[in-house]
């Protein structure tokens, strides 16, 4: 998804170029700019929402008090779904994301290349009309 325009920050109001990755979504230009958005979506959801997070502790611990062994046992199960995978799963599974990572490098490669020849030409254009050459 490539994003033609600029957008402006509704943060800081400076422009920029969103992400390609993130496209219509980004709103704000930078990290700084993204930790104050969500600072003030997290007060506008408290001030919305004043009791959610109260009361929510005694429930949990309650919980927690009548499976105690809950967290062991989900681990364990994690592990032996891991140790379930003969070594040729494994290897097939990291050799599937290694291409799939070639493949996403390929294609930004392809969009460089393509852009290449238009960058040449400027650079050969600036040349043929440089004030330092002599006709």
């Amino acid at each position: 998804m490539m994003m033609a325009g600029k957008k402006r920050c509704q943060c800081c109001g400076r422009m920029f170029v969103p992400d390609r990755r993130v496209g219509a979504r980004q709103r704000a230009c930078s990290a700084a700019c993204r930790k104050i958005r969500k600072g003030e979506s997290n007060k506008r959801f408290r001030g919305k929402n004043p009791g959610y997070w109260r009361g929510r502790y005694d429930m949990v611990k309650a919980w927690r008090k009548e499976h105690p062994d809950y967290q062991r046992e989900w681990r364990q199960r994690r592990k032996e779904q891991r140790m379930k995978l003969s070594a040729g799963e494994i290897q097939a599974e990291m050799f599937s994301k290694a291409l799939d990572a070639v493949q996403e490098n390929v294609l930004v490669l392809r969009e460089i290349q393509a852009e290449m020849p238009f960058q040449l030409a400027d650079i050969a254009g600036c040349f043929a009309v440089s004030p330092c050459r002599s006709a």
